[in-house]
């Protein structure tokens, strides 16, 4: 497993899917939430914290409760508070002098990476469940102001979902941890630290969020990329 694409992966993490160790720690997780630290080799890392905080462009993202897909200002400035859902920013271009950057370049292959059937079969081991297609692949900006509010994924659509944090300044005292609360109402935090990933099993009905930045007004955005995968 550890050949190809995957050596975008530290070796260890090939090993503990394999044996079944993460396995067992998704298992055993209130929420079904897997959390796993320094998830890629450190130049990887490096390379998608430079994409996504210097060369990357961003657009503005809202969601409601109400609507299945994201809607445009106007729809959102006149909806009731209480039916938006997130505010987010996400990947809409590269600057121009960073068309063949080395960020540019290494978030193309990492994208790739998690499109391919290898790494498919790398969260398969560790999921003991069945994937299709990945979708949704892309990256997250969070500024001050930004939020993500609770909500569950349909198992139906979005069996596995994947993210790891590429905020290289990011500290815990931020916040705006990924927060999963289980079916008897007990919550898992996980800080959004640099190259850590997490791994949401959809299975266990678990409600999704991300809490609120501390201080609200600190300047570092919150920066990941995540990718969600059907049902095989």
């Amino acid at each position: 497993m550890a050949g190809g694409r995957l050596r975008a992966i530290d070796p260890e993490h090939l090993e503990a899917a394999a044996s079944g160790g993460f396995r067992e720690r998704l298992r055993s997780q209130p929420g079904g939430l897997l959390r796993i630290d320094r998830f890629f080799v450190s130049g990887v890392a490096d390379d998608l914290a430079r994409f996504l905080g210097e060369e990357a462009r961003y657009r503005s993202e809202h969601r409601l409760y109400s609507a299945a897909h994201p809607v445009d200002h106007g729809s959102w400035t006149s909806a009731d508070d209480r039916d938006r859902l997130s505010a987010v920013k996400r990947v809409a271009n590269v600057e121009a002098s960073s068309v063949l950057g080395r960020g540019t370049i290494g978030f193309v292959r990492v994208r790739s990476l998690l499109h391919s059937a290898e790494f498919r079969s790398f969260l398969e081991t560790i999921a003991s469940a069945s994937l299709g297609n990945a979708w949704a692949v892309g990256a997250c900006r969070l500024d001050a102001g930004d939020f993500i509010r609770p909500h569950r994924y349909d198992p139906g659509a979005c069996r596995l979902r994947f993210e790891v944090f590429l905020s290289p300044r990011w500290e815990a005292t931020f916040g705006a941890e990924l927060c999963v609360v289980d079916k008897e109402e007990r919550i898992t935090r996980v800080p959004a630290l640099f190259n850590r990933a997490a791994v949401l099993d959809t299975s266990m009905g678990s409600t999704y969020f991300v809490a609120p930045r501390r201080p609200r007004d600190v300047a570092v955005p919150r920066l990941s990329l995540e990718a969600r995968y059907t049902p095989g």
